[in-house]
């Protein structure tokens, strides 16, 4: 899977808050004021973004890092969280990127608002960029119903963008779908009693395996993705 770079000051950048909402990776929120949410290994879980409809890409970017830079040196590293929704905000077009408040401020004020010339904004050239997430530990699953035959998987702390997740059914790995909120499922979500046996593959080709128990909600995992660029 290709991804998608701004490297040259053709992105933008401003910045949000959740107040009560839910982010669309479906990651936990673990609080306001700060914001914080659950699976983000940058700035203590307060560096978190939102991309755009193209670049979230039916959430394909949930759960990696981008480090975006401004042409005075400054820069930030955030994690994906969320869809800036073009239909709904005009600034949300391909190379936008909206960040949490705390992530904004690293690199510009609240009062400016709006970064990026190359792409709309007021002021200031903004680059970014997919990077490693400075993960610790391993990655973990959580199903979307516990104890249930019919289920779902997300993927979280892992250390670079997702490419694919498979199931091993009787025997045979069988592809599975990721929805826009950032779970797979294979069919229609149906499946033989637990556990299963799960695969991770990263968009470098690397590949994870894991046994997902059904009785709980998340588990880790024994293996993290190596570092690559």
């Amino acid at each position: 899977m290709p991804l998608p770079s701004y490297e040259n000051g053709n992105g933008s950048a401003t910045w949000y808050t959740l107040g009560s909402g839910a982010v669309n990776c479906s990651f936990p929120v673990l609080g306001s004021n700060p914001d914080r949410v659950a699976h983000v290994a940058t700035g203590g879980g307060r560096y978190f973004a939102a991309l755009n409809t193209a670049d979230y890409d039916t959430a394909a970017a949930c759960g990696a890092c981008v480090e975006v830079s401004r042409d005075d040196g400054r820069k930030v590293v955030a994690t994906v969280v969320d869809q800036c929704p073009t239909g709904s905000n005009p600034k949300c077009t391909a190379g936008h990127i909206d960040l949490s408040k705390d992530a904004f401020l690293q690199i510009g004020s609240a009062e400016e608002g709006y970064l990026g010339t190359g792409n709309g904004g007021a002021k200031g050239k903004i680059s970014w960029k997919f990077v490693p997430c400075p993960v610790t530990g391993n990655l973990s699953i959580s199903l979307k119903e516990q104890n249930n035959w019919w289920n779902e998987f997300r993927v979280q702390g892992h250390r670079n963008p997702i490419d694919k997740v498979e199931v091993q059914l009787d025997g045979v790995w069988k592809a599975a779908t990721r929805r826009d909120y950032n779970y797979w499922r294979v069919g229609d979500g149906s499946m033989k009693p637990g556990p299963w046996r799960v695969r991770v593959t990263d968009v470098f080709g690397e590949a994870i395996e894991a046994t997902v128990q059904v009785s709980t909600a998340e588990q880790t995992a024994s293996a993290q993705f190596s570092t690559c660029e």
